[in-house]
C-alpha cells in the first residue's frame, strides 16, 4: 500500500504492484537532472521500475545542474 497526495490537500491510499526488476539510481552532484532522468529512461525502455531521489532536497530542493559551465561548478 501507497499514500497518494492529492492537488486539494487530501490523502488516499493504493495498491501498486510491480515487476521483479527495479533499480534505485542515485544521483551525481549536479542533481536529479537531464543525464540522470535518461539514464533513468535507458532502464525504463529496458523493463525496470527507476527512482531517482533528490538527495540534497534538505539543502535546495530541484537542484539540477550540469558540468558545462564555470558557474554550476
Amino acid at each position: 500500500m501507497m499514500t497518494i497526495s492529492s492537488f486539494d490537500g487530501g490523502e488516499f491510499e493504493a495498491y501498486l504492484a510491480l515487476p521483479p526488476g527495479g533499480t534505485v539510481l542515485l544521483q551525481e552532484i549536479f542533481g536529479v537532472n537531464q543525464v540522470m532522468r535518461g539514464i533513468a529512461d535507458w532502464y525504463a525502455e529496458r523493463g525496470f521500475v527507476v527512482i531517482c531521489p533528490d538527495l540534497f532536497w534538505r539543502q535546495e530542493p530541484g537542484v539540477q545542474l550540469t558540468n558545462q559551465t564555470d558557474a554550476e561548478w
